[in-house]
Formats: structure tokens, C-alpha cells, sequence
């Protein structure tokens, strides 16, 4: 392992696996499963469980009850493709909805500035990202540390205070809202 996740990190070539409902018939056969790739996601889960699980797999600590089952990520789409998804796309919302995206003034979005290459781990760069805080999906956390260590996932770069905090405090901000049961009309 090249050590513990964290908070705030963002991946990129992330797979998920999900089982196919149209062949979803019972438990007990298999079932096809249908690959979704995720070009960029960054992890939410919080650093202090990632560490402390990071500490109990690597042999520093013995205290399994820190492990964590799974590890949580949001998808982060390149913002140039994300603007011709839903509700993005929508031409006549789409200057003014945009704009308050990338001010990060929008509660279900999160807008990231493009990364030089000097600060992606693979001197590539990344584009501006886009994360909507509706998207978001587990992977069992052995299954991540093994596709690490095979090389199939990229670690790429990973957010510093205060924008760690920043983006942490919006997700759980959105995640934490009130629902109503219809919006506020007004005359």
C-alpha cells in the first residue's frame, strides 16, 4: 500500500460495479454485473477513519473494530462535460445556473478549479471538475486498496485547507438539509 487515503483525494479511472436488474432474477444465481467508469471522484469519507482503517491493514495498529467497510466518493465530471447533463443543459437556465456553480453559490454542486500538471501526481493536470453532491457511491475499502495496488486506479491530487473544509462543509451542508414538502410560493 502507498498509504492511507484521504479526505478530500481525488481518483481518477474509478469503476464501479453494479449487478444488471434486467438480469437480476434471485440471490442465487449470477447475475451480470454492469461496469460503470468514473473518470474522476473524490473521497468523502473522513480522513480520521481512513487513517485509523489505513493503520489497522498496514499492521500499525491491531484494533480492527476501526476498520470501515467502505470507503464514500462523489463523482467529479469534467465541467465541461457535465454542462450538457441534466439540469445543466437546460438552455435557458444554463448562463445563470453555471455561474453560480463555478462561485460555488449552487448547495448541490461543487465547483474545483483546474489542477496544474506540478500538482497531479501524474504531471498530466486535471480539467475544472464539477461535483454533484446527489451522486455519490461506495466501494468496499479492500477492494480499493487492491485496485491500487494493481494499478488500476490513480491517485491524482488532493484538496488542502481550506478548500478541504470548504468542499467537506458543503457536502455534509446539502446532505444535512430539511426537507419541505413543497417549495415557498409567493404572489
Amino acid at each position: 500500500m502507498s498509504g492511507s487515503l484521504r479526505q478530500g483525494e481525488i481518483i481518477s479511472d474509478l469503476v464501479q460495479i453494479v449487478i444488471d436488474l434486467d438480469e437480476f432474477s434471485s440471490y442465487n444465481e449470477s447475475n451480470s454485473v454492469i461496469e460503470i467508469t468514473h473518470p474522476y471522484a473524490i473521497i468523502v469519507t473522513q480522513d480520521c477513519d481512513l487513517e485509523q482503517d489505513f493503520k489497522v491493514r498496514s499492521g500499525e495498529s491491531l484494533s480492527s473494530h476501526r476498520l470501515i467497510n467502505s470507503i464514500l466518493f462523489c463523482i467529479a465530471d469534467s465541467a465541461d462535460e457535465r454542462i450538457l447533463k441534466p439540469p445543466l443543459s437546460e438552455a435557458n437556465k444554463k448562463s445563470m445556473l453555471m455561474s453560480n456553480i463555478t462561485k460555488n453559490k449552487d448547495e448541490r454542486f461543487h465547483y474545483l478549479e483546474r489542477v496544474p500538471t506540478e500538482n497531479d501526481k501524474m504531471k498530466k493536470g486535471l480539467p475544472d471538475l464539477i461535483v454533484e453532491f446527489k451522486h455519490y457511491f461506495t466501494i468496499p475499502t479492500e477492494e480499493v486498496y487492491k485496485r491500487l495496488d494493481l494499478k488500476i486506479l490513480k491517485r491524482r491530487c488532493q484538496l488542502k485547507s481550506p478548500y478541504l473544509e470548504h468542499f467537506n462543509l458543503r457536502y455534509h451542508y446539502y446532505h444535512n438539509r430539511i426537507a419541505l414538502p413543497g417549495d415557498h410560493s409567493s404572489e
